[in-house]
């Protein structure tokens, strides 16, 4: 689940309108993790996948505004906590990159479209469980502060292959 939040360019930083956008998403990641004493964790992580699903709204400036993000890459590191053996509570905190294209349309000054990739501070925490010493299960919330006012949630539930 993603809450994408989009203020409107043109338009004052506060009080602009504002969407929200649910969907499922898929992410693949590549990782490394250390046990440098028993019971902690350090690992670090780079992933991508899909950002999130297309929506529109009416424009402040008449016509119709949209959103459509692409691609998401994100490079984290995390810490966690493992309690007993097979149970690990971890937070995690890195750089997360989203290609996406803004369109405004039907406008008397004419319509515009951008491409471009969105930087920001990403930041969340999770929990997984380990099935076996290859397998485990997770689920963690990611939150990103993206450039230009775009905040994104994430809710994710996944599965870790270990090789």
């Amino acid at each position: 689940m993603v809450d994408n939040r989009v203020r409107q360019p043109g338009t004052p930083s506060t009080g602009g309108r504002k969407h929200h956008a649910d969907f499922a998403a898929v992410r693949g990641a590549i990782g490394y993790d250390i046990a440098p004493v028993n019971g902690l964790i350090l690992g670090v992580e780079a992933g991508a996948g899909t950002a999130g699903r297309t929506f529109g709204q009416a424009s402040l400036r008449g016509g119709r505004y949209g959103f459509n993000p692409a691609l998401a890459y994100d490079a984290t590191a995390r810490i966690g906590i493992a309690p007993v053996s097979n149970l690990m509570f971890y937070g995690r905190a890195g750089y997360r990159w989203m290609r996406n294209q803004r369109e405004i349309t039907g406008q008397t000054m004419g319509n515009d479209t951008t491409k471009r990739t969105d930087r920001g501070f990403t930041y969340g925490a999770g929990i997984e469980y380990a099935l076996s010493e290859r397998f485990s299960l997770r689920a963690e919330f990611n939150r990103t502060n993206f450039d230009r006012n775009l905040t994104q949630n994430r809710v994710a539930a996944g599965a870790s292959l270990r090789f």
